[in-house]
């Protein structure tokens, strides 16, 4: 459902404006990528405006993207350091997507949340395996 938001962005941008997006880059693979799992809603990228837009599409590395990403408030920082971890795919859970820790305890770690669809706050609680030590 949103794969290719930013094809369809980039090819809407004027001919001046796609001069600047030459060739693929680690952050916009990482944008996509963000899209695709549901972590940046769509509605959420349409949102924002075309110049923070293109600075997205533009940045050259994750990092960089991360940081425009926050700064655009697409992303909360606890988000770009689970993608900077290697985790972005444990940011959703379903139908709900993973904003920030709250705590843990001996059970788990509880999360503040938001439902993809209802846009509802939630808090997710993720219960911890039991170790097999004998």
């Amino acid at each position: 459902m949103n794969h290719d938001i930013m094809l369809e962005t980039a090819n809407a941008m004027t001919d001046a404006t796609a001069l600047t997006l030459d060739g693929p880059t680690h952050g916009r693979f990482m944008l996509q990528r963000l899209i695709d799992l549901g972590v940046i809603l769509g509605e959420e990228w349409h949102a924002i405006d075309d110049d923070t837009r293109l600075g997205l599409l533009g940045a050259a590395t994750v990092e960089g993207l991360l940081a425009l990403a926050v700064e655009a408030k697409l992303l909360t920082e606890f988000q770009a350091s689970r993608v900077m971890t290697g985790t972005s795919h444990l940011l959703v859970l379903g139908n709900y997507r993973i904003l920030d820790r709250i705590g843990a305890g001996g059970m788990g770690i509880v999360y503040r949340g938001e439902h993809k669809l209802l846009r509802r706050p939630v808090a997710i609680k993720v219960l911890q395996m039991p170790s097999d030590e004998n």
